[in-house]
């Protein structure tokens, strides 16, 4: 199956933006080498996830920010924590359109969340959070957002025991979240555990154009079907059904 030369051209530009993503991330000391696997998924041509000659995608494994902890509420209280250990792990597959704006961005997002405090007596605390696409035509009882965010994931199931004390975890509830790509989700990550890395990524004006980027292929189209829905015209031809983003529309 020879690839999409629209589809080749998009996936090389691609490539080099996360070749200067881990540029950066590497200035701030961070081990930015698990974004090589996705820089040489999408420059090989023969990658084709989904089977076809316009899909593209990539899967970034243990990317790992650390933070000294911050104020705000935590839980245990006992031992407090000295440090803090943010793990993201992303698995994309999507389709190349020439018109990018107008349909759901991606076919498969697996996006895992892990949070790991150690206290000052080296006891482990963990917290998991779990992003994905709800597959099409699948049946639930409970509501499932095209793009849904819980508390959770399958790495609860490695901790011993499978014990959190009085806590409670559940697949529900389901909540709505515009789809994140690696860009994306480097930023959500950093604003809500790494406020400092944060603060420098926001300086970095590369960092700016990556981010802007991203917000334009991704979040525009996802918002311009919700305010389609309300009855605000955008000059984005939209086909992505607002109900599948948020199916309490009525």
């Amino acid at each position: 199956m020879t690839i999409d030369q629209s589809n080749k051209k998009f996936r090389i530009n691609l490539a080099n933006q996360y070749k200067v993503l881990s540029e950066i991330l590497a200035k701030l000391t961070i081990d930015s080498s698990p974004i090589t696997t996705a820089v040489t998924s999408l420059k090989n041509e023969n990658d084709l996830p989904l089977a076809t000659p316009t899909s593209w995608g990539y899967r970034v494994k243990n990317l790992v920010f650390r933070q000294e902890p911050i104020s705000g509420i935590q839980y245990p209280k006992e031992g407090k924590l000295k440090s803090i250990k943010v793990t993201l792990d992303i698995d994309v597959k999507a389709e190349f359109r020439e018109n990018k704006l107008d349909f759901n961005p991606f076919q498969l997002l697996e996006f895992n969340l892990t949070i790991e405090g150690l206290t000052k007596r080296d006891v482990k605390h963990i917290l998991c959070f779990h992003l994905d696409r709800q597959p099409e035509n699948s049946q639930s009882d409970e509501v499932h957002p095209a793009y849904h965010i819980h508390v959770g994931g399958h790495r609860l199931k490695s901790v011993p025991g499978e014990n959190f004390g009085s806590s409670l975890f559940m697949g529900s509830p389901r909540l709505k979240h515009y789809p994140m790509d690696l860009i994306l989700g480097i930023d959500f990550v950093t604003s809500n555990f790494c406020p400092g890395i944060h603060k420098k990524l926001r300086s970095e004006q590369r960092f700016i154009k990556l981010l802007r980027h991203s917000q334009e292929l991704i979040l525009k189209p996802y918002y311009c079907s919700l305010s389609r829905h309300f009855g605000f015209e955008t000059n984005v031809a939209n086909s992505w059904s607002a109900k599948d983003i948020f199916p309490q529309l009525i």
